[in-house]
């Protein structure tokens, strides 16, 4: 998703969840904590938003546990637990 028009829900303050990642892989990130209903985040966007290994990276998000979201395309680096998220439409 190049360029930066994925970012204005997230500049327009359209963001509807946001957290530390505590884990992640090539498809997902979790977020330990979290109590959200299964899959409802389907269908929106997630934007890894801290600078370093991982960082400033948007995806869409294909279904989510109640701590877990899983995404796609998979991440071109992988969030370290460094990094926080935001969830938006």
């Amino acid at each position: 998703m190049d360029g930066w028009a994925w970012r204005i829900p997230f500049l327009l303050g359209g963001v509807l969840s946001s957290g530390g990642v505590t884990a992640s892989n090539s498809s997902s990130l979790t977020s330990t904590g979290s109590t959200w209903a299964t899959d409802q985040w389907a269908g929106e966007g997630v934007y890894v938003d801290s600078t370093g290994a991982g960082g400033q990276q948007h995806r869409r998000i294909v279904g989510n546990t109640t701590n877990k979201i899983s995404i796609s395309p998979n991440w071109s680096t992988t969030p370290s637990t460094a990094q926080t998220f935001q969830v938006a439409r």
